[in-house]
């Protein structure tokens, strides 16, 4: 399922606005400035365009994403994968993107920290994926909580 204003939201919902049901919020150390904020929404906007029952494949999301993103990505070897639990697999975190499970709803940055609020519109969603997002972006999640 696509939500055509997800990307309008990632854009435009930077005040922390509360999504109309389900959710939950994760909070983001930043190091200072909104820099991983800022790269995060770029990638989600780039996810949020695609269509999972349509997904590109892992050559077209290459030229897609952007570069800093794939670059970072397809850096890791298998070994630093293993030795590192917050690294992915590149084709493995596009598949976990592709059934999240959660929309993004708003974002809000202040003194050093951001927060992004997300909507579940499936029962079982994961983060992990987010999770990868945002510590390639620079920063690191220092909370989830579900309202």
């Amino acid at each position: 399922m696509i939500d055509q204003n997800e990307v309008v939201r990632i854009i435009h919902n930077i005040a922390g606005e509360q999504p109309p049901r389900t959710g939950f919020i994760v909070s983001i150390g930043a190091q200072g400035d909104e820099s991983s904020l800022n790269r995060t929404m770029e990638v989600m906007s780039v996810v949020a365009q695609q269509d999972p029952e349509l997904w590109p494949s892992d050559d077209e999301w290459e030229r897609i994403l952007p570069a800093w993103f794939v670059t970072e990505t397809q850096a890791h070897t298998r070994e630093d994968i293993q030795r590192d639990e917050n690294l992915w697999e590149f084709g493995s975190w596009l598949d976990s993107m592709k059934r999240r499970g959660w929309f993004w709803w708003s974002s809000h940055y202040s003194d050093g920290e951001w927060q992004a609020w997300l909507l579940a519109h499936e029962f079982v969603y994961s983060i992990g994926a987010l999770r990868y997002l945002i510590y390639v972006a620079g920063g690191e999640i220092t909370g989830i909580e579900e309202h």
